[in-house]
C-alpha cells in the first residue's frame, strides 16, 4: 500500500505538464496582443514602400503624355516609391490592373483632358494637375501624393454619384475661359484619329492619281458615289501609270 501511494504523485506529474502548455501558449498570446495594442507596425508593414498610380494625358496624346509618364516614374524611383502609370495617348491606353489600383496609396492625374475610366480610382487620395507640371515638377507631385496618402482629409477621387456634384462645384469656381479650353482640348483629342485618317486618304489619292488628280476629282465626286463607282476615267487620271485592273 505504501508503495502504491508513493507512486501516485509521480504519475500525476506528467499530467500536469500538458496542462502547463496551454497556459504558456495563453501567456504568449497575451504578450502578442499587448505588443499589437501598442500600435507599433509589424516590421514587414513598416518596410513596405508607398505605392502610387498615375494617369497622364494631353490633347494630342503623342508627346507630353509619355514625357510626363517617364518623368513621374523617374522621380518616384529616386525616393524609393513604386509608381505605375497609365498613359492615355492617341494610340489608346493600356488600363492598369485593378489589383494595382486597389493596392495604391494615392493617385496622380497629370492631364489636360478628362480621365477615361475615372471611377476606377474612386476613394483614392488624388493630386490633379496639368500634364506640363508632370514634366516640369514630377518630384513635387510625387511628394504631394505621398503627403496626401497620409492625410485623412486629403482630396479624393469621388465615388459614383458624387462625381457629377463635385464636377458642378468645380465648374462654378472655374473661369469660363478655363472651361472652354478644357472642352476644346477634349474634343481635339477625340478628333485626332479622324484627322490622321483623312490625311492618309489624301496622301493615298495623290499616290495613285498624281498631282493631276485635282483636275478630275470634282467630276468624279459629282457624278459618282460609293454605290456608283466610276467605270471610265479621263486620260492620265491615274497619273503616269495605270493599274492593270483599270478599264
Amino acid at each position: 500500500m505504501e508503495g502504491a501511494l508513493a507512486d501516485k504523485p509521480a504519475a500525476a506529474a506528467p499530467a500536469a505538464a500538458p496542462a502547463a502548455a496551454p497556459a504558456a501558449a495563453a501567456t504568449g498570446a497575451t504578450a502578442g496582443a499587448t505588443a499589437d495594442a501598442t500600435g507599433e507596425p509589424a516590421p514587414a508593414e513598416a518596410a513596405r514602400p508607398k505605392r502610387l498610380v498615375a494617369v497622364t494625358a494631353c490633347p494630342t496624346g503623342i508627346a507630353h503624355t509619355y514625357m510626363a509618364a517617364d518623368s513621374l516614374v523617374a522621380a518616384a524611383k529616386e525616393v524609393g516609391v513604386d509608381l505605375q502609370v497609365e498613359t492615355q495617348g492617341s494610340s489608346g491606353a493600356k488600363a492598369l490592373d485593378p489589383a494595382v489600383i486597389a493596392a495604391a496609396d494615392a493617385v496622380i492625374f497629370a492631364v489636360d483632358v478628362d480621365v477615361r475610366g475615372k471611377e476606377r480610382f474612386a476613394g483614392k487620395p488624388v493630386i490633379n494637375a496639368p500634364v506640363k507640371r508632370g514634366i516640369d515638377e514630377p518630384d513635387k507631385m510625387v511628394q504631394e501624393a505621398l503627403a496626401a496618402a497620409d492625410n485623412p482629409n486629403a482630396r479624393r477621387v469621388p465615388h459614383f454619384g458624387e462625381d457629377q456634384a463635385q464636377q458642378e462645384a468645380e465648374e462654378k469656381g472655374e473661369h469660363f475661359g478655363t472651361r472652354l479650353k478644357k472642352a476644346l482640348l477634349t474634343g481635339v483629342s477625340y478628333m485626332i484619329p479622324f484627322v490622321a485618317g483623312g490625311g492618309l486618304l489624301i496622301a493615298l489619292g495623290f499616290l495613285l492619281g498624281g498631282y493631276d488628280i485635282t483636275a478630275f476629282a470634282d467630276k468624279i465626286l459629282a457624278e459618282n458615289s460609293l454605290t456608283n463607282l466610276p467605270t471610265e476615267y479621263p486620260e492620265l487620271a491615274w497619273g503616269r501609270w495605270a493599274p492593270t485592273w483599270v478599264p
